[in-house]
């Protein structure tokens, strides 16, 4: 039993919840549930699964009503702000992290209330958006609004992961995002086939009602391992690590990867309509992707509890690369084209399952790093990658530098999209170098 104690209090530490009576005699005498396994941690990382693919598998998806918009009025009429709603959706998620977890750490004691009040503001944003008239509207309901919702909803689970999983994290980490890539499978199709049956009121207001009845029940699961002391103040937030060479490293090559990361999932379905591929092909190929990007993330988890980080962000940025650069941008055919798609998701889509490995990395180096902290940054950049490559994208495909000159992808309107993408995916492995030169 003693053993079993100093672990207890051990675990109560990383996660950073202490009494306020350093008095072993004063702490009151409880048994705190399993860590790394058991009934309560593997319900809890069921229920953070649905969390994770209810919140971001719908925008990951969104190259669904990419097409429908784009070829349907009233926001046919505008369609320069249409991939905009996606990548603005992700974007703000990933953005306000810094902040909401900043909050959520610093009073732990309302994270639950805030899982209840995002999935309210979710549900009501897709209902607000089923009557749009606007792109505009489509970007403040479907883009913003759901973005605000999710956001609250999702983060306080990262954070309890944090005090479910120790020593499994970074597999544990890779099962929960991997409910985003499981989602997008169904999604694409589910969604496509509402939005050309019944159109996109009825597709938006079915997905409200999927949203909240899927989520629900996880609110009764999504919740913390260790108590919070009852007469504890605030938490400080501890940002200390930012000083350090081997945070901007692990930064540096995030930020790049996540800066075209997006774009494959947004115009797949319009690159496959647009070199005359079978109507199915765009949906199958985003499927693909989804799909891989699930058992890539889970593949990733296990090599980050087992590998240094920077060995696996090698792996996924080189990775999603080649993908990229040697079959994409050689996708003269659907079958090629799915190639690319799997690929892209195994490698390039894992990528975020290391972010908690950065954390260990930083931890490594005799920091003393909380892993929310270290990912609210991480997230934050991955989110400034996926603003800026909205309007981005735009201009690419506008300039089409080879079009008409060169073969495959390269010679479509697509070519310096292939090009751009690719770029910033090797440029993912930017930690590898930082670590061969001795600051990682």
């Amino acid at each position: 039993m003693g053993e079993r104690h100093d672990l207890d209090f051990e675990l109560n530490s990383l996660a950073g919840e202490r009494f306020p009576d350093d008095n072993p005699d004063a702490r009151p005498e409880f048994s705190l549930p399993r860590a790394d396994g058991g009934r309560r941690a593997w319900a809890f990382l069921l229920a953070a699964f649905v969390a994770e693919a209810i919140v971001w598998g719908f925008p990951y998806s969104f190259g669904v009503f990419e097409r429908y918009y784009s070829t349907h009025k009233p926001f046919s009429e505008d369609p320069s702000g249409i991939a905009a709603i996606a990548t603005t959706a992700t974007g703000i998620m990933y953005l306000v992290s810094p902040l909401l977890l900043s909050i959520l750490q610093r009073w732990p004691r309302y994270r639950r209330t805030s899982s209840v009040a995002g999935l309210a503001i979710m549900v009501l944003s897709l209902v607000a958006a089923s009557f749009a008239k606007s792109t505009l509207q489509l970007l403040l309901t479907q883009g913003v609004l759901f973005a605000i919702g999710g956001a609250v909803f999702y983060y306080p689970a990262v954070l309890f992961l944090d005090e479910w999983f120790v020593r499994r994290k970074g597999l544990a980490f890779g099962t929960m995002w991997a409910g985003t890539g499981a989602s997008g499978v169904a999604i694409p199709f589910i969604t496509g086939w509402l939005l050309d049956n019944y159109g996109h009121r009825t597709a938006l207001q079915v997905w409200g009602v999927v949203t909240a009845v899927a989520s629900i029940p996880c609110l009764f699961f999504i919740k913390g391992r260790l108590p919070i002391a009852g007469s504890s103040g605030p938490r400080r937030n501890d940002f200390s690590f930012v000083a350090s060479p081997a945070f901007w490293f692990l930064q540096a090559g995030n930020f790049s990867l996540n800066l075209g990361y997006s774009l494959p999932g947004i115009y797949m379905s319009s690159y496959a309509a647009a070199e005359g591929f079978s109507g199915l092909s765009g949906t199958l190929a985003i499927s693909f992707f989804n799909a891989a990007a699930a058992i890539g993330g889970i593949l990733a988890g296990l090599l980050i509890d087992r590998f240094h980080v920077t060995t696996v962000t090698a792996i996924c940025g080189i990775g999603g690369a080649l993908a990229v650069l040697l079959v994409w941008g050689f996708a003269v055919s659907e079958p090629i084209l799915y190639v690319f798609a799997i690929l892209y998701g195994t490698f390039a889509g894992s990528f975020s399952t290391t972010w908690s490995g950065c954390a260990n990395a930083l931890r490594s180096r005799g920091r003393t790093v909380e892993t929310g902290s270290v990912m609210s940054l991480l997230i934050a950049a991955k989110g400034i990658g996926a603003v800026v490559s909205g309007p981005l994208s735009s201009a690419l495909i506008r300039a089409a530098p080879w079009k008409g000159t060169a073969i495959g992808a390269y010679g479509s309107s697509y070519g310096g999209l292939v090009v751009f993408t690719g770029i910033t995916s090797f440029l993912g492995a930017a930690s590898f170098g930082g670590r061969l030169l001795g600051f990682v």
